[in-house]
């Protein structure tokens, strides 16, 4: 939202987690080439285009910029941010010793009659509590701030439908993605083919992997580095510039001093990303 109002076209390209990445690369494709000819109808067929992915979003990026170098878009560059590209009992802590036991019955439970059913029922019941949420909330200016996070609660909830098929998959005895971390290092290395490169990553974030990135794009044309201050979960929190503001304002007697307070916490929070 914030490139957004200085300009830049943003299209949002939503996925599925998968153990097949390479099948999550490819529908983040086919959905981009979707949406590229209304964004060239609107604002013109030589716009610039630019990769920008957060965590396992970077790592689709580099996925596609490697392994579908031949078939993705003309990007003039990417901004790969907080890659992570780790195994995945590396990227979950006690994935073997708790997460495996533990999901174990679920293979048995996922093959009952009225499982996908009630799968089913709980996902309409959380679309249909947040559609009659909306409803209460209205669509007033006064409510503007609320409709927001109704806009956000919805995007995060709609991650569950997503957790059954990957516990049915860990059950079942899915223990990797594909490809595997080395074979995309591998890939990075020999077929990695964006123009520019910009490798992004927090001060405080141990599942970081961003060294690694760079040291597989090494001699690679345009790649530069950048360090910030925060954490992992910094590109996800929401912007204290908009929405935490106006709804305090509403809840909270205007003053001259609170406006100070509101002001010194935007610009701590905001500093390192701007």
């Amino acid at each position: 939202q914030r490139l957004a109002s200085k300009g830049y076209v943003i299209v949002a390209n939503p996925y599925a987690v998968d153990f097949d990445y390479l099948a999550t690369a490819d529908s983040i494709l086919e959905r981009y080439e979707m949406a590229l000819p209304e964004v060239q109808r609107r604002c013109g067929a030589e716009l610039p285009q630019f990769a920008v992915g957060h965590s396992l979003g970077a790592l689709m990026h580099t996925t596609i910029g490697s392994l579908f170098a031949e078939s993705m878009p003309r990007y003039a560059g990417a901004a790969l941010i907080a890659h992570n590209n780790k195994q995945l009992r590396d990227a979950v802590p006690g994935f073997e010793d708790i997460v495996v036991p533990t999901l174990a019955p679920y293979s048995e439970i996922s093959r009952l009659p009225s499982y996908r059913a009630f799968i089913d029922s709980a996902s309409a019941l959380r679309k249909s509590s947040i559609a009659l949420a909306r409803d209460v909330v209205g669509t007033s200016p006064a409510t503007a701030a609320y409709a927001a996070i109704l806009d956000d609660v919805a995007e995060i909830s709609s991650l569950v439908d997503q957790v059954p098929s990957l516990f049915e998959g860990i059950a079942a005895g899915q223990r990797e993605f594909t490809p595997t971390p080395d074979e995309l290092r591998r890939a990075l290395r020999t077929s990695y083919a964006l123009p520019r490169t910009l490798v992004a990553s927090f001060s405080q974030d141990s599942i970081d992997e961003s060294d690694a990135l760079e040291a597989c794009l090494q001699g690679k044309p345009g790649v530069e580095r950048l360090r910030l201050g925060g954490t992992h979960l910094t590109p996800l929190a929401p912007d204290p510039t908009s929405l935490p503001a106006s709804l305090l304002r509403q809840t909270l007697p205007a003053s001259a001093q609170f406006d100070d307070l509101v002001s010194t916490v935007q610009a701590s929070a905001m500093r390192d990303l701007d």
